[in-house]
């Protein structure tokens, strides 16, 4: 009898069984093989404002400050940004009498204040007031003795130092003059025409060239004319001289490298006592002491031509005046109802608009 082969399969041992759960719980671990991978958490959207930040409100319109007291023939020039404005003859705001003024004041066009600093060492009006190797300049001009105005007029040039906070008194003016007017070129400090003392009062054709750095001076080409009251104005390496006593319609243009004068353009009409600005290469004269209509004009050197830009500047004279960033900063004057003004009033020829703090 042929024998039956046995076709009941064999029961697995307790350590397959254990072996074959490791081997599960391994390959779960590792993914089962499978190249899936789970997909990260999403990121919570940030909580936000239901409305959305509020933005600074505009600075509301500001006009200039006004000049702290009222004066005529002030100085006034620019350094470091800032607006430099010294004595003048007036201050009726707070004094029963005027008197002639040995203030000095700096105008932070930035914050629209002004701040005073310490006084001159003497009281100055009709002077010229200029920058130059970092300080301040200030040169000739009226000033008063014992107390009492007259017209005396100082030799000292007094010099303020912005690093120290002090004036001092380096050197002195070798031809002492008032209703002068003075320019920068590099270091040097052109002073030019006004009226000395010689037998009475008498127009000047001087002009005499103070070096910044040394207090050493030299003298220049004089004017073609004797005069006072004129507007001067620096261009490059060119002083321009317009208007004034004896040159009443013309311009004088002074060559520093060749050291000569030259007749320039008339001016539309007689000029006395009128300020000027430079703002790119081009001079701007303001104000005048005559009578009527006082127009606004322009000089553009290279073309030796004058163009009146509006009808109307400033009706007023006798002011100081700077140029900083493009803009032409006026300060003080004569009143034409009498007496002095306190005004800052700032040209933009880039808008052709003024703006005054009153």
């Amino acid at each position: 009898m042929a024998r039956v082969a046995n076709s009941v399969a064999r029961a697995p041992s307790p350590v397959g069984i254990l072996m074959l759960l490791l081997l599960g719980l391994l390959l779960s671990a590792c993914g089962g093989g499978s190249t899936k991978t789970t997909p990260p958490a999403p990121t919570p959207t940030p909580k936000t404002n239901a409305s959305p930040r509020p933005q600074p409100k505009p600075r509301p319109y500001e006009p200039p400050a006004a000049y702290p007291i009222s004066v005529v023939a002030p100085g006034a020039c620019t350094l470091d940004g800032y607006i430099y404005v010294t004595g003048g003859y007036g201050h009726r705001d707070t004094l029963n009498e005027a008197e002639f003024v040995a203030r000095a004041y700096r105008y932070d066009p930035r914050a629209n204040i002004w701040e005073r600093l310490p006084d001159m060492p003497r009281s100055r009006c009709f002077h010229a007031c200029v920058a130059a190797a970092g300080k301040l300049w200030v040169i000739g001009g009226i000033t008063q003795v014992e107390g009492k105005p007259g017209d005396i007029t100082p030799g000292e040039v007094d010099c303020y130092d912005p690093a120290t906070d002090r004036w001092t008194t380096p050197t002195s003016l070798p031809t002492p003059r008032n209703r002068l007017a003075a320019g920068v070129i590099g270091n040097r400090v052109y002073v030019v025409g006004g009226m000395k003392r010689e037998d009475g009062l008498k127009d000047s054709d001087a002009v005499e060239v103070l070096d910044a750095s040394t207090t050493k001076w030299t003298t220049a080409a004089s004017l073609p004319s004797p005069c006072h009251g004129l507007a001067l104005a620096v261009v490059g390496d060119k002083l321009v001289a317009a208007g004034g006593s004896r040159n009443i319609e013309g311009t004088w243009v002074y060559d520093s490298e060749e050291d000569e004068w030259r007749e320039g353009a008339k001016l539309p009409g007689p000029t006395l006592f009128a300020a000027s600005g430079v703002v790119d290469g081009n001079v701007f004269l303001i104000g005048n002491r005559q009578q009527g209509d006082i127009p606004l004009l322009r000089y553009d050197v290279a073309k030796d031509e004058w163009t009146v830009v509006a009808e109307q500047s400033v009706e007023t004279h006798r002011m100081g005046a700077a140029s900083l960033d493009g803009k032409i900063y006026v300060v003080g004057g004569e009143n034409p109802k009498g007496g002095e003004l306190n005004r800052l009033s700032i040209y933009d020829p880039s808008s052709a608009k003024w703006e005054h703090s009153d």
